[in-house]
């Protein structure tokens, strides 16, 4: 600094403050340093032991043992435990077995109205043992198991009663066979109102369709009016649906079913008339008793298809019955027009 003040760098002022400034850093600099205080003594912790996330910070929860392996399937410990089940279902297979050799092997030294009693007591056997073990916490679910191998068996008795009793006796089989329909449908009907098994449902629909067929063949019905008669049937059972109200696709599929193939078989007796099948009013019955089971079903379903299907099915009736007639074909085209007019002056009432 000297020198620049020699050589009139700075002049005398910022010398003087120049010195007293360096040398006030130069002695603040020559006092001796204090030693630092000793630094608090820290506490080490894992790292795996500090929370990562503001969930691990929260407490746990217990963890949960591990559920136990599944006990693996034995036959053998199955059987111990099912003993009394499978010694019932091994001794029903056997009478099932023992019944049906009886009923087909009969032998001529032996009383037919006998082997019908020991049957009836194999049937009322099954039977009432399913009841009763349904009871019986035990034997539980042998219950259904005896119950539906006797109610099964129920047909085979009237079977039985007609070959072995009244075959030899002025008794018409078709009436053993009505009868014993008859006594099946009730019977399986009883089953499904009990609440005992909804699949009852099917041998009681099959055994209704056989007390028809069965009548048939017992009214000695000609083949022409089998139609008619099954027409009839769908009548029936379209009038207890409506009483009912049960109008489920189960009922009702089976029925439609019923009349379609009525209707079929009716146009084949109609197509060989004179050839086998002398009836031609047989054609009109059917559709008249068709027609009638849509007005049936037209007081729950008030649709306008009903409507119209029972207009169509009254015009077909009509010319079905100038057909059975015999009238001239001119006629034929009488109902049509008269169902078009109506349809038309009768419009506003649809709506």
């Amino acid at each position: 600094m000297q020198q620049w003040r020699a050589d009139g760098l700075i002049n005398e002022t910022s010398f003087a403050r120049l010195q007293s400034h360096y040398q006030a850093r130069l002695a603040a600099l020559s006092q001796p340093t204090p030693e630092p205080a000793p630094a608090p003594e820290v506490l080490a912790i894992p790292v795996s032991a500090l929370p990562t996330t503001p969930e691990d910070a929260q407490p746990r929860s217990p963890i949960a043992p591990a559920p136990p392996p599944a006990p693996s399937f034995s036959i053998s410990e199955w059987a111990a435990r099912r003993q009394a089940d499978v010694l019932l279902y091994v001794g029903a297979f056997l009478l099932v077995v023992s019944a049906l050799i009886f009923v087909t092997g009969r032998g001529e030294d032996f009383p037919g109205i006998l082997q019908v009693a020991i049957l009836v007591l194999y049937t009322a056997g099954f039977i009432v043992a399913g009841l009763l073990f349904s009871r019986w916490q035990r034997i539980r679910e042998a219950g259904p198991v005896f119950l539906a191998i006797g109610a099964l068996i129920t047909p085979l008795n009237f079977v039985l009663l007609h070959t072995a009793v009244l075959s030899d006796q002025d008794i018409s089989g078709a009436w053993v066979w009505f009868g014993g329909s008859v006594y099946s449908t009730v019977f399986y009907g009883v089953l499904v109102a009990r609440r005992l098994g909804r699949l009852y449902a099917i041998p009681a629909a099959i055994a209704l369709l056989s007390a028809g067929a069965s009548l048939a063949v017992a009214l000695d019905l000609p083949a022409e009016w089998w139609s008619a008669w099954w027409m009839a049937f769908v009548l029936a059972a379209v009038a207890t649906i409506e009483l009912t109200r049960r109008w489920r696709p189960v009922v009702v599929l089976p029925v439609a079913a019923i009349a379609t193939f009525s209707i079929l078989f009716a146009h084949l007796a109609a197509r060989f008339a004179g050839h086998g099948f002398d009836e031609h009013w047989q054609l009109p019955a059917t559709y008249a008793l068709l027609f009638a089971a849509v007005l049936v079903a037209h007081r729950t379903i008030r649709l306008s298809w009903t409507l119209i299907a029972g207009t169509v099915l009254a015009t077909i009736t009509a010319v079905a019955i100038l057909w059975a007639s015999e009238l001239d074909p001119q006629w034929f085209t009488a109902p049509p027009l008269i169902a078009a007019l109506l349809a038309i002056f009768t419009r506003p009432l649809w709506s």
